[in-house]
């Protein structure tokens, strides 16, 4: 590569050609780096690109491209912002501040009707906002051909008082790729999240349950399922009417996500069942996990839409892998079999296949 420095080095014989070839030799030389920053823009959008038709799951491709932005640009912090229509607010996806990932609880809801970030919110134009206090930014809206699903914030170093026209146009379009991968991680999660209660649909379900079984028979790695079903849910449809039923539907749905681990899978199986997929669990294992939800859930008090308050209990069947099986539709016959017997006996409790009797009610 050529440098400045052997420019110097060089040493004429005749004054004026010398001249011409010293002005040639530095033309060359700021093509050379033009070229080289060329290559390697192009080799970061190849990377976001890549990240984004990766994984459908936004959190972790938002990680990945974040990642991959802070590697090549310098810059302090970046934020990610996505448009709630339900709110019309901004709320925040995910975020990196020198080399720690911020979570959505950390940072405040943005309103896009006010000041810079509304102006470029509205207009879908990137703007660079000097601030004496707080630093410099660059705000880029993320928007496709029909919306504008959010905002990326970039908080520049101390040092940067402008941004080029170069690495703008490179930031801009680094977020039109990354707002055509949010918008398409959106449609994903619709397709495979239930609307009334939050919780995957029973395709997904299906999917996930035939990849855990397919480890488990090539690693030999324990997995279990839980079936769990709302005791008597008809009756509080028949007492408190359907939008009381739904509310409980969906409150349940909380109290299981917030009870099991992230790497654990819960689906809306059909109607008031559902379903937990326990990766890399043992029976006993899984049995905890399900006593835990069955607890929380015993232990809230649900209100009706007159206020009236009243107690939920659930029955639940647990099942693990086996090395013996030939298909995943027998862990979740040999699950439904134990939930089954869990309303034999009574209701409210949780009852494991092996032993095929209640465990702490």
């Amino acid at each position: 590569m050529l440098s400045f420095d052997s420019v110097k080095r060089f040493k004429p014989n005749h004054s004026e050609n010398n001249l011409e070839l010293k002005k040639t030799l530095e033309e060359l030389f700021l093509i050379n780096n033009k070229l080289k920053n060329e290559v390697d823009i192009l080799s970061t959008l190849r990377e976001v690109i890549l990240s984004i038709h990766s994984s459908l799951e936004l959190e972790s491709m938002l990680k990945s491209i974040l990642e991959i932005i802070k590697g090549f640009l310098d810059i302090k912090k970046i934020l990610i912002y996505l448009f709630d229509p339900m709110t019309s607010a901004l709320k925040p996806a995910i975020g990196i501040n020198e080399n720690k990932f911020l979570q959505p609880t950390q940072l405040n809801t943005i309103s896009p009707a006010e000041g810079i970030i509304g102006n470029s919110f509205a207009l879908r134009k990137s703007i660079f906002a000097k601030n004496e206090t707080d630093g410099n930014y660059l705000i880029c809206p993320l928007f496709t051909k029909d919306e504008t699903v959010g905002l990326m914030i970039l908080r520049l170093n101390d040092e940067i008082k402008t941004v080029e026209e170069h690495n703008k146009n490179f930031i801009d379009l680094l977020s039109r790729h990354i707002a055509v991968g949010v918008h398409n991680s959106i449609l994903y999660s619709l397709a495979i999240t239930d609307g009334l209660t939050g919780l995957f649909v029973h395709r997904y379900f299906q999917l996930k349950l035939e990849e855990e079984y397919r480890r488990a028979i090539r690693y030999n790695i324990p997995f279990s399922l839980v079936l769990l079903d709302i005791d008597h849910f008809k009756r509080f449809n028949d007492t408190y009417g359907h939008q009381t039923g739904d509310m409980v539907l969906r409150q349940i749905a909380k109290i299981v996500c917030s009870s099991i681990r992230t790497s654990d899978i819960a689906c809306r199986y059909g109607g008031e069942e559902i379903a937990v997929i326990f990766p890399s669990t043992t029976l006993d294992g899984a049995m905890q996990a399900s006593l835990t939800i069955k607890k929380n859930i015993e232990n809230f008090e649900f209100s009706s839409l007159n206020k009236e308050r009243f107690k939920v209990t659930i029955s639940g069947g647990v099942s693990t892998f086996s090395p013996n099986f030939t298909s995943k539709e027998q862990i979740i016959e040999f699950t439904d079999k134990a939930l089954y017997k869990a309303k034999q006996n009574g209701r409210n409790q949780i009852v494991a296949y092996k032993q095929q009797i209640p465990n702490a009610s």
